[in-house]
């Protein structure tokens, strides 16, 4: 058509004077993308009006929301899309928010929850950050993300009050990070703290009450208070097994969590058959290289391992370590564990040789991502050393 003509010697004559950078396409092809100069950008931007930029920066934040996914941790597919729009979103965060300075991340000068000034578009700009800084949580990169997640909840408490469940998920979200990097008690507050709003909002037998119980017992565990988690996962599965079918994956989830609590205290009769009811779940509604099928396959795997039943355990830990890096990739503290794992079986197995280069290749990992002091590569720090010592060599 003749708009099409015009649009496409449009793009040429820009392209011609490089204040647009093209993709390569055919003649007469429309770009699907283009990038314009950062001076022309400039020139542009000066010549609004005050009101003409907001318009602008709204419309802006508002059509990368609506690009972004939503299930970012529970839909690896949903990576590669993510990851070409963070800095897109990094940008319009940048221009939204009057807290956003540093020009490598909209959310690093961020100061916790004492920025009072809200930004362009709270909403989107909120989700915007929730949503990304759960894209980085899930490759393990927690410091950028947890500054992310500190701005949102701000944003959110501003906009919605303190007592609201957008705040509960903000707080989950958050405390997600802390428990990653070791930060036990600040994650142990907020997660009760998200627990009270969502009892007080919903109840408590409401589905995201039994998602916050569950996930302050996680904590709970990680925390070696084996006790006080136990009853709360159990409450978490009675929850949702009233509100969902039984072969639904938050059921599974549940199921998953409890299971490695009842390994983690020696009742392995009564754990084998509710973690293979939940990779049968998990088989059933998800897809084969789904992160939370490698997580459950890693569970069984050290309980037949437990349970002497080496050639399975084996199996399923290298199935397992397989989804893992088609995942994440190969330095991802997730792979390091199913590594550790694998090696720990190895050597149980009087293949100590084998098993020492993937030890210290899971210590290598985590040494990087989560630096000495973790907890988990202190771990894998000592397996190595005994299993070195036991080979008669030294660190």
């Amino acid at each position: 058509t003749a708009d099409e003509l015009e649009l496409h010697e449009a793009f040429a004559t820009l392209g011609r004077y490089s204040l647009i950078d093209l993709p390569p396409m055919r003649q007469g092809q429309t770009p699907p993308f283009f990038s314009v100069h950062r001076l022309v950008q400039e020139v542009i931007r000066e010549r609004l009006s005050d009101e003409e930029r907001e318009k602008a920066i709204e419309a802006a934040v508002h059509q990368v929301a609506n690009a972004t996914p939503e299930n970012i941790d529970d839909d690896p597919s949903s990576w590669p899309v993510t990851n070409a729009l963070l800095p897109h979103a990094i940008a319009v965060l940048q221009h939204a928010d009057p807290h956003a300075k540093n020009s490598e991340s909209a959310a690093h000068s961020t100061e916790a929850s004492d920025a009072t000034t809200l930004p362009i578009h709270p909403k989107a700009c909120s989700y915007l950050l929730n949503q990304f800084g759960l894209y980085q949580t899930a490759l393990a990169q927690f410091a950028a993300a947890e500054p992310f997640h500190r701005r949102a909840l701000s944003i959110d408490e501003q906009f919605y009050g303190t007592e609201h469940p957008h705040i509960a998920i903000d707080l989950t979200n958050l405390a997600q990070v802390l428990r990653a990097t070791n930060n036990l008690v600040e994650a142990e507050r907020l997660l009760r703290r998200a627990l009270t709003i969502d009892e007080q909002f919903y109840g408590n037998s409401h589905p995201a009450f039994g998602r916050e119980l569950s996930n302050l017992a996680q904590l709970l565990c990680d925390m070696d208070r084996l006790n006080e988690a136990e009853p709360h996962m159990r409450q978490a599965l009675a929850i949702n097994e009233q509100h969902y079918e039984a072969a639904y994956p938050e059921v599974a989830a549940n199921l998953n969590n409890l299971a490695a609590l009842l390994l983690e205290t020696g009742r392995l009769a009564e754990a084998e058959p509710l973690m293979r009811r939940v990779v049968a779940i998990i088989e059933e509604t998800l897809d084969a290289d789904h992160p939370h099928l490698a997580t459950c396959l890693g569970n069984l795997a050290l309980l037949l391992g437990d349970l002497n039943r080496t050639a399975e355990a084996e199996t399923l830990m290298r199935r397992a370590l397989t989804i893992d890096k088609k995942l994440y990739g190969n330095d991802h503290p997730k792979v390091a564990i199913d590594i550790s794992n694998l090696a720990l079986l190895l050597q149980a197995t009087n293949r100590s040789a084998e098993a020492e280069p993937l030890m210290r290749r899971a210590w290598e990992i985590l040494h990087a991502s989560l630096g000495p002091e973790h907890p988990n590569t202190r771990t894998v720090a000592k397996n190595l050393r005994l299993l070195l010592e036991a080979m008669g060599r030294e660190q």
